[in-house]
Formats: structure tokens, sequence, C-alpha cells
């Protein structure tokens, strides 16, 4: 088949795109170079200007989930040296971020707080708005502070701050001004016998909270000794997109607490028993779902993150498939230790808090290990 050159030149300049036999004949046919040059210059010139751009590669790793033949760092070529940030990179910059998040945890404990707030005074829609708010705010404050501003670790840390600033202190600001709903913030009356009360029936989250950061301190070390920064990394994955999953359980057992206790202070036992009834239902549902989808879901989410190494995106898909099998229990425990906070036992809610959070999981991450070398290490990394 014969081609008109130019226009071919032409439409290449017009839809930036030819077929591939038409490339071939424009490779191949003679004559129609400096036409060819003199659009490739027209286009540069429309683009860049005189000005000459240098571009430069800075790796921050060696590890690269893609095999291009051309480029020495694929990840084919087992013979590439690897690195990473080391042991003690990775302390310093826990301690950087930790140093500026934590003098801002009152924020962070305001929005949780006022979610329950939001539900009470019949303005879920508000609770969410604000939930989506601080996570927008988050994403685009990382965006802006990290790439936009160059301002690293510390801009990471920044962005957290303000966003659970802007969950904290928005929904303190509507409590406090005059609004429609059912609650508003007033001149307190001081009642400490009313607040012991609180403070016990709010025991389970002190406990459940308390547990879990001991076992994630335990979970790190332990796979520190046995798997090294993969094991962690790799359990920091887990415990990432293991909220995706847990966030329904809690989300319902959150929504369903005022609703219980409403009955149970209108002693109406027969609305509780129903409600108990239908939750169990519906919680046994979602637990099978969760856990299916996150079978499924494994690969492709630990991909996500630790795609660019094999053997490290490998034992995150084995650890999550594992640790997804827990999502078949784990709504039960969650509305559980709710239910019975909703019922103002605070006694049995933080019994089953201490078991689900720190007895069980502090068990397994101690007893494993001890079970064989081998078996014990691959153990630790799946129940990372």
């Amino acid at each position: 088949m014969e081609y008109n050159m130019s226009k071919l030149i032409e439409q290449l300049r017009e839809k930036r795109n030819l077929t591939d036999e038409q490339l071939k004949e424009l490779i191949e046919t003679d004559g129609y170079d400096k036409e060819l040059f003199a659009s490739a210059v027209d286009i540069r010139e429309k683009a860049y200007g005189r000005d000459v751009y240098i571009r430069g590669l800075i790796e921050i790793s060696s590890y690269c989930k893609n095999d291009c033949y051309y480029c020495g760092i694929r990840r084919s070529n087992e013979k590439a040296q690897r690195y990473r940030l080391s042991e003690e990179e990775i302390l310093e910059c826990c301690v950087l971020y930790g140093r500026i998040v934590t003098g801002f945890t009152f924020a962070f404990m305001l929005q949780n707080v006022f979610q329950s707030f939001f539900i009470t005074a019949e303005r879920p829609r508000l609770g969410l708005m604000v939930t989506v708010a601080a996570g927008v705010t988050n994403m685009g404050l990382d965006a802006l502070f990290i790439v936009g501003f160059g301002w690293g670790l510390e801009g990471a840390a920044v962005a957290t701050v303000i966003s659970q600033l802007v969950g904290g202190v928005l929904p303190l600001a509507y409590f406090l001004s005059p609004n429609q709903s059912l609650l508003r913030f007033c001149r307190p009356a001081w009642d400490l016998r009313a607040l012991g009360r609180v403070c016990l029936n709010g025991s389970s989250e002190l406990m459940t909270n308390l547990s879990l950061s001991l076992v994630n301190m335990l979970y790190n070390f332990q796979l520190i000794r046995l798997a090294g920064e993969d094991g962690v990394a790799a359990y920091g994955v887990i415990m990432y997109v293991n909220l995706i999953f847990l966030g329904v359980f809690i989300g319902y057992s959150i929504g369903s607490a005022p609703v219980v206790s409403y009955h149970f202070g209108a002693d109406n036992r027969v609305e509780l028993r129903g409600l108990l009834r239908r939750s169990l239902g519906i919680l046994a549902v979602m637990s099978v779902a969760m856990t299916v989808l996150a079978e499924a879901l494994a690969l492709p989410l630990a991909r996500i993150f630790v795609g660019y190494d094999a053997a490290l995106l490998e034992m995150t898909r084995h650890g999550f498939m594992l640790y997804s099998l827990s999502f078949l229990f784990a709504g039960g425990g969650i509305f559980g230790s709710a239910f019975f906070t909703a019922l103002n036992n605070g006694a049995v809610s933080a019994l089953i808090s201490f078991l689900r959070a720190l007895v069980f999981q502090m068990a397994a991450v101690l007893l494993y290990p001890a079970l064989g070398h081998s078996h014990g290490r691959a153990s630790v990394k799946a129940h990372a």
C-alpha cells in the first residue's frame, strides 16, 4: 500500500499517532527527513521553547516491581544490589513523625468522641461529612507539603495534625454554638459519680487501645527479630488494609450503640432482644463477606504497597490471607464490646476487649515462634 508521506507527517503532527504499518513506511522511506525533522523542531519549540531540560532520577530504593530489560535494577536481575531505608533510618523517621503528631492527640480523640455525639444528636450525615473532610484534608495537604513544598516526612506529619484538628475542632465548634440538633454544650454541672460511671463504662475502649498499642509493639519486636525489615513492612501493610475491613464492623457497632442505649434506658427488652438478634445475623453475613473479599483481594491490595519486591509481596499476600480469617470472628468481638458498653456494663465489655485485643493476640505472638524455628518464623510473618 502506497502512502502520501507529507500527509502522514501532517497526521502525525495533529493526531500524535500512526499505525505500525504507517510508522514503518515513514521511517523506511527516503527523501522526507528534512520535513519530518522540521515538524519535530516546531512541536518541541511550541512545548519547551528554546530552553534545554536535563532529566535525572533520584532513587530512594533499588527495589522495582517492573522488569524492563534495559534497566539494571529490573525485577528479574538477581545480581543487582538492593537497598532501602535501614533499620536505624526507619526508627529515626518514626521518632520524628511521632514527636510532631503526639502533641495533637487530643484532636484525634475529639474526632472519635464526636462521632457518637453526632449519632446521638441524630446528625450521622454531618458526622460522615466531618470524617470525609478530615480525610480529604489529609490527602490534599500530603500532596501539597510533601510534593509541592518538599517538606518530606515533616510535611506528612503536619498534614496529619491539621486533618485531626479539622476532625476534632469543627464538631467542637458545632456543639458549642446554637444548632438545631438534640445536643449543645452548656455550662457543666459537676457530677463526679456520674463521671466515674462513664469512665468505668468506657474502660473497654481504654483497654482496647492500650492492648492494641502493646500488641503492635510486640509484633514489631518479634518481626524485626525473626523477619527483619521485610516482616515489619508486611505487618504495616496488613494493618493499613485491615482497617478498611474492620471499619465495616466498627461503623455498625458505633452506629447501633446509641439505639441500644435508648432502648435499654426505656426498658424496651423485646426491642433489645430483636435488635441483638438482627445484629448478629447482619454481622454473620458481613463477616463471611469481608473474609471472602479479603481473600480475593489479598494479592492486588498487597501489590499496591509492596509490588516492587517479589519476596516481600509474597510474604504480605500470604500473611494477609491468613490474617483475613480473623474477620470471621472480629465482628462479633467488636460488636459485643460496644453492645455491653451501651448496656452500661463496662466490666463485661472490658473483659471482651481485654481477651480479644490483648490476651489471645499476645499469646499467638509469643507462642508461634516457640513452635519451631522455621515454622515459628513463618507463622509470625503470616500473623503480621
